[in-house]
């Protein structure tokens, strides 16, 4: 079975000389030297476990030497390393004219072989039901016997005495009653009609206060509006001072505003201008960084690149090469957070694909 950490340090640095005591007339020495330089560089990057930068330098380099026999192994040792198993196939089935890599060649593709044939497969599932049952009780009712004869003489006789004894207080009461209701209905009538007049003043007051708070508005409208015009100016003055940052932060501060007509036209010529060119030289400034190890550097400016342009053309490398700071330096939270940034919003990117093996690496160390 073959050891694919072991293999990585079966390979070594090469020397231009080496490569052109078998090299063909048809490049020249520059290029030949160039797809030495990569090759080198990328045996460093599958050493320092960036195998998707080395895929990258060793692409390059074949493409400058096709007839690059020790690049192509290499290359196809990167594919197995990131289960990239067709690609390793055809490339190593490519490897027929060396003899020096032909034994090696076979035995990656053994290996190959005998990844295709793992598979796993299985799922089970179960279901349930639940059944109610609903009962009404039964209410008894009992019945009474009522003497109906009794009842209705002991009630006539009550209604006659109540007739008799308080016929007149009765009248009386409903003549008080009438002059009564009379006067209410009298008074009744002038307060509607008082509150039929204060109901109309103060409909006009509501009017009159909502025709205000509008003036009001639109009056804050146009100071704000001539106040971002205003910051339009000091932007620019900003760039031609040479000052591209403060620039940038205040454009970036006003793009939720709307503007209008020329002052549109304005802000998005100041934007196209300033903003895209920032942001890509922080992305470059932060590689740099990178390449030099220092990653804390590195992330202010990528961070920087993205504060700017965050859905450039540059974001889902600045994304990469941030979350790759982060993981170097042991922060897997936010390098996870970065990876599934460029996921989510480069999901058909190459870059998209390093991202989900590096998350394999970090939640599966």
């Amino acid at each position: 079975m073959l050891d694919v950490e072991k293999e990585i340090y079966r390979f070594s640095d090469i020397k231009e000389i080496d490569v052109l005591d078998t090299a063909n007339d048809s490049i020249d020495s520059d290029s030949l030297r160039k797809a030495v330089q990569l090759y080198n560089q990328a045996l460093t990057s599958i050493q320092t476990k960036s195998d998707d930068i080395a895929v990258i330098e060793l692409k390059k380099a074949i493409s400058i030497y096709p007839d690059f026999i020790e690049a192509k192994v290499l290359l196809s040792l990167c594919y197995i390393i990131r289960k990239q198993i067709k690609e390793a196939e055809e490339l190593l089935l490519d490897i027929t004219n060396s003899d020096d890599y032909l034994a090696r060649a076979h035995q990656y593709l053994q290996y190959i072989n005998s990844i295709k044939l793992k598979q796993k497969s299985g799922k089970d599932g179960n279901k349930a039901s639940i059944s109610r049952h609903f009962f009404k009780p039964k209410i008894n009712i009992d019945h009474f016997k009522i003497d109906i004869f009794k009842i209705c003489v002991i009630f006539f006789i009550g209604v006659f005495i109540s007739y008799v004894f308080f016929h007149n207080s009765i009248t009386a009461l409903k003549n008080h009653n009438a002059e009564k209701t009379a006067y209410s209905d009298s008074i009744k009538t002038d307060y509607e009609k008082k509150f039929e007049l204060y109901d109309s003043q103060i409909a006009t007051a509501k009017s009159k206060i909502t025709e205000l708070q509008q003036q009001i508005d639109q009056s804050n409208k146009d100071i704000a509006y001539l106040s971002n015009v205003k910051k339009l100016l000091a932007i620019e003055q900003a760039n031609n001072n040479g000052d591209k940052e403060k620039a940038a932060d205040m454009l970036v501060a006003l793009k939720d505003f709307e503007f209008r007509d020329i002052e549109k036209q304005k802000y998005q010529s100041l934007y196209e201008k300033i903003i895209p060119n920032l942001a890509r030289n922080f992305y470059y400034q932060g590689y740099s960084f990178y390449e030099s190890r220092k990653y804390s550097e590195a992330i202010d400016a990528f961070n920087k690149s993205l504060k700017y342009d965050p859905r450039g053309d540059n974001a889902q490398y600045v994304l990469y090469f941030a979350a790759r700071c982060y993981q170097i330096q042991g922060d897997k939270m936010n390098a996870a957070d970065y990876y599934n940034q460029l996921i989510n919003y480069f999901p058909n990117s190459k870059y998209a694909s390093y991202a989900k093996n590096r998350l394999n690496q970090i939640n599966n160390p």
